[in-house]
C-alpha cells in the first residue's frame, strides 16, 4: 500500500508538472534556461500539496520530535511544547493512583495539577510512548530536574493539590540525605502513566529505561523516582541498579492534624524514594 501510494503520487507529479511546462512554454514563450527553473519550481509546488494529501493526515507527533527508540509496538520519543495531549495522558493514566483513589480523587483533579507541569513538554526531557500505526499516545515520563521547586501556583490551589505538594516535600530529607543530587546533573522521573488501555505491554519499564538512556546520553549522573504506588516501585525493581530511600507509610502519614490515607489498601501501603547512579 505505501509503495502504491509512492508510484501514483509521482505519477502525478510527472503528469502535471509536464503539462503545466507546455502550456506555460506557449503561453509565455520562455526561453529554455527559465523553463528548466519553472519546472522545478513546479515540482517543488507539487510536491509540497501531494505530501499534505497522502501524509499529512499522519498524526502529527509521528512527524516531529526527536524520536528516541522505537519497537514492535511503540516509539518512544521526546516531548514537545505542543504536546498538550502529554499532560491529559499523565493525568488520565494517574487517576487510578490508589493512594489519591482512596479520598475519591478524579480524573479531574489530576488534569488540574498536570496543567502545573507545562515545562515538562519542552524540557527536553519528559518522554512519550506512541502507537507506530496510529500515532496514538499510549504513556508519558514527565522527567523535571530534580532541584526545581514545585510549581508556585501548586501550593496555593485545591485540598487535593495542596496534599499532593505535602506528599512531594516528605521526601526533602530524603535529597538533603543525597548531596549528589545537584542542578543540571540530577532529574526527577516525576510522572510515570499509562492508559489504562495499553497496559501490560512493559510500556512503564520501556519509558523509565529510554528516559535513563536519554538522560545519560546528555549529561546526567543521577535520577530519582517517587513512588507513589507499588506498580511504580515494581518497575523500579526490574529496572536495578536503584537504592531504596526514604519510606513513607500512607496509614501513619499527618496532614493538617489527619492522616488522609488510611483507607489505601495493601500492596500500595507507603510512598517510596528511589535514586540511582547513571
Amino acid at each position: 500500500h505505501f509503495f502504491d501510494q509512492i508510484f501514483f503520487a509521482l505519477s502525478i507529479l510527472g503528469l502535471c508538472a509536464s503539462g503545466s511546462l507546455q502550456f506555460t512554454r506557449h503561453l509565455l514563450r520562455l526561453p529554455t534556461t527559465d523553463l528548466h527553473l519553472l519546472f522545478w519550481a513546479v515540482v517543488a509546488s507539487l510536491s509540497s500539496v501531494v505530501w499534505d494529501h497522502f501524509w499529512g493526515c499522519h498524526p502529527p507527533n509521528l512527524m516531529s520530535g526527536r524520536i528516541l527508540a522505537s519497537r514492535a509496538n511503540s516509539v518512544f520519543r521526546i516531548l514537545q511544547a505542543a504536546d498538550r495531549r502529554g499532560l491529559d495522558v499523565a493525568a488520565r493514566g494517574f487517576a487510578d493512583e490508589p493512594a489519591m483513589r482512596s479520598r475519591g480523587a478524579k480524573e479531574s483533579d489530576w488534569r488540574a495539577v498536570m496543567g502545573h507541569f507545562e515545562e515538562c513538554l519542552h524540557n527536553g526531557l519528559s518522554v512519550a510512548a506512541l502507537e507506530p500505526t496510529s500515532g496514538e499516545m499510549m504513556g508519558v515520563l514527565l522527567n523535571r530536574d530534580v532541584a526545581l521547586p514545585l510549581p508556585k501556583g501548586l501550593r496555593s490551589c485545591t485540598d487535593f493539590e495542596a496534599i499532593f505538594v505535602a506528599m512531594m516535600d516528605s521526601g526533602e530529607g530524603f535529597y538533603r540525605e543525597h548531596p549528589n543530587l545537584v542542578p543540571g546533573e540530577a532529574v526527577d522521573l516525576f510522572i510515570l502513566a499509562v492508559l489504562p488501555e495499553y497496559r501490560g505491554r512493559g510500556l512503564a519499564q520501556a519509558l523509565a529505561s529510554v528516559s535513563l538512556a536519554h538522560l545519560r546520553e546528555n549529561g546526567f549522573k543521577h535520577a530519582t523516582i517517587e513512588a507513589t504506588s507499588e506498580f511504580t516501585a515494581r518497575v523500579v525493581r526490574r529496572l536495578g541498579g536503584w537504592q531504596a530511600g526514604r519510606s513513607v507509610t500512607f496509614s501513619t502519614w499527618e496532614f493538617r492534624g489527619g492522616r488522609p490515607f488510611t483507607g489505601v489498601a495493601p500492596p500500595h501501603t507507603a510512598l517510596q524514594f528511589f535514586s540511582t547512579k547513571l
